[in-house]
């Protein structure tokens, strides 16, 4: 694989793990000071808004500079933005900056990968970089769970009797174990800023990126390759159409899990958190699976793959042991995660041929975060409405089942494929 790739995924999980640990500590920490379950969608949706914002820019920003650089400034606005939480300051404006950095951090990763790594070779560099993903969302979520338990309060209870820090809790009004797990996030994104730095430089430079760097004029390239991917018959349209399902239904399934495991199963926040990891268990090894099986050929043919996620989420919803529900969102997560990586490097591969990596990844950014924001908007609603989580995972099944299988329409013929 390619140099740099083993410091790529050692700073994408340190980043990763701070992510997906932050959400569950800042709503836990809401929570805790009177805030209702309705601001975890509200978070997320400030984070996911950042990236559909700046998609017509971020992809000319990573074209032209160095990727590996990018990355590096992005986990310490990750960082600046959490040391913002430790501070007091507004926390849906501290998630609006975190999304911000992610929104850049995404094409400049994917553009990195797709730019040092050849087409046959992509499948499982994206598979790589996709267990280090759910690897770290795995072990974030736990470490989410581990930061708001009554355990870890009494840790740093006795820690600061003996050897006292500051906590800013004057500041911002927190308990001192809300603010020292804030600032165990601050330290996982500095360590992947600094590892991050031992990620070469790719060499590559566009042929054909946009020249004109006006509003006006970025909009417009931005609306064109936009058009580009979504009228290619050889992959473009379907992966894009199925990987913003994928990962918008994922983002939603997020917070229903942890709503329909504190309501049906009557977890506490700390250990419905800990269910969350059994959907990135499955994650890794459907994408593990995928990496070592799979080909972009393969791509368009895995979607009934994918319909098993729509069959096992309602399914899982109707049991109340917390080990079958366990092994049902488990086998959803490997259901997806075998079906979406190597949709996702078909659309990589088709971008790289079409528009230049990081416009091709922006592009991907918008349409996947607008899909995200779109689910999540459904999902306060029917929250706001007071509909069960066992109903809304019913709805959600539902709805990537007939997303799918309509999609299946667009796979194309063997002869009309043009992937390696």
């Amino acid at each position: 694989m390619a140099e740099g790739l083993t410091w790529l995924l050692l700073a994408q999980f340190a980043a990763g793990m701070a992510d997906h640990a932050l959400l569950i500590v800042a709503l836990g920490v809401l929570i805790g000071h009177g805030s209702g379950f309705w601001w975890a969608p509200l978070l997320k949706i400030g984070f996911t808004a950042a990236y559909v914002v700046l998609a017509p820019w971020v992809g000319g920003w990573v074209d032209r500079g160095s990727k590996a650089r990018w990355m590096v400034l992005t986990h310490l606005a990750k960082g600046a933005a959490v040391f913002g939480l430790v501070l007091g300051a507004s926390p849906l404006l501290m998630f609006v900056i975190v999304g911000c950095a992610a929104a850049t951090y995404a094409p400049a990763r994917y553009g990195w990968i797709t730019e040092v790594t050849h087409e046959k070779r992509l499948v499982t560099a994206n598979a790589w970089l996709e267990v280090g993903l759910v690897g770290s969302a795995l072990t974030g979520t736990v470490l989410g769970g581990l930061l708001l338990s009554p355990r870890w309060q009494s840790q740093v209870e006795q820690v600061l009797n003996v050897m006292p820090w500051p906590t800013f809790t004057a500041w911002s009004g927190y308990r001192p174990a809300e603010a020292a797990a804030l600032q165990v996030l601050l330290l996982l994104y500095l360590l992947a800023a600094a590892v991050n730095t031992w990620v070469p430089p790719s060499g590559w430079r566009p042929h054909h990126a946009p020249k004109r760097v006006g509003f006006r004029s970025t909009v417009r390239d931005f609306w064109q390759s936009n058009l580009r991917l979504w009228q290619d018959q050889q992959g473009g349209r379907l992966s894009l159409a199925a990987t913003s399902v994928f990962w918008g239904v994922g983002a939603a399934l997020q917070m229903i899990v942890l709503q329909w495991a504190t309501t049906r199963l009557a977890l506490p926040l700390h250990q419905a958190a800990y269910l969350q990891g059994a959907v990135a268990i499955g994650m890794v090894a459907g994408a593990a699976a995928a990496g070592r099986w799979m080909t972009l050929a393969h791509a368009p043919r895995l979607l009934p793959v994918g319909i098993a996620l729509g069959i096992l989420v309602p399914v899982a919803s109707l049991t109340t042991d917390v080990q079958m529900a366990a092994l049902f969102l488990g086998l959803a997560g490997a259901a997806g995660g075998f079906t979406v990586i190597p949709l996702n490097a078909l659309l990589q591969w088709r971008g790289m041929q079409l528009l230049t990596p990081g416009r091709s990844m922006a592009v991907q950014a918008f349409n996947e975060n607008s899909s995200i924001l779109l689910m999540l908007g459904c999902y306060a609603l029917l929250a706001k409405w007071q509909v069960s989580a066992t109903a809304v995972m019913w709805i959600l099944g539902t709805m990537v089942t007939a997303s799918l299988a309509l999609l299946m329409r667009w796979v194309p013929s063997p002869r009309d494929a043009d992937s390696p």
